[in-house]
């Protein structure tokens, strides 16, 4: 679980916030950071900004140093993030993760997707379906997270929670579906059969 999150910063005080195993709530007025702490926490997650989506921290405040602390049943696990960086440090105190720098593409060797499935239990990569043509794609923290981290302009939209709203209609069904199956009964890409398509078969024959 997240024990706490810490921004720090350049002649700056750090400022953080500490959570328990369980269910946490943050209350407060409106600009008073509550965004602010979901955002960051996303960042540590592996955000990655774009023009369309751009990190909506403010780097005027000084602020340009992230950390987020987890404990694990082995000790910690410590993910730390600059401002403007595309790749996320790791250190803390359980022997079971590799200390050092990863990418947050999740085609890269040591990519940071692999340690936040690690640490769901999640240790072999897997691939889930992309297409009910057959087609498949990466098992990645990105599959699923928007199913449990819900940003609040989603909260009160009308479509599915399986569904991200990232991306397009036409793109989200079967992968969402895919990993939520996944995530309950632990089937993969590998157990499915894809049917031969017509055009296949029909060359077979000729």
């Amino acid at each position: 679980f997240i024990e706490k999150l810490v921004v720090t910063g350049s002649g700056k005080k750090p400022s953080s916030v500490e959570f328990s195993d369980g269910i946490n709530f943050i209350v407060g007025p409106s600009n008073t950071g509550k965004s602010y702490i979901v955002e960051s926490i996303d960042y540590l997650f592996g955000f990655e900004p774009s023009k369309n989506k751009p990190f909506r921290f403010d780097p005027s405040l000084g602020y340009d140093c992230f950390a987020l602390h987890t404990r694990t049943p082995n000790g910690t696990v410590i993910f730390r993030r600059k401002l403007g960086e595309n790749k996320i440090n790791i250190s803390g105190t359980d022997p079971n993760y590799k200390h050092g720098d990863y990418s947050l593409g999740h085609l890269a060797k040591n990519n940071i997707s692999s340690i936040w499935l690690q640490m769901m239990g999640i240790d072999e990569p897997h691939k889930i379906l992309q297409s009910q043509a057959g087609k498949v794609q990466q098992l990645t923290l990105r599959s699923f997270l928007h199913m449990f981290f819900v940003k609040q302009d989603y909260v009160a939209r009308t479509q599915s929670v399986l569904y991200n709203p990232e991306l397009y209609p036409n793109m989200t069904s079967t992968p969402s579906k895919a990993a939520a199956l996944f995530l309950m009964s632990g089937k993969d890409a590998s157990e499915y059969e894809a049917n031969e398509d017509k055009k296949i078969r029909k060359a077979k024959r000729t």
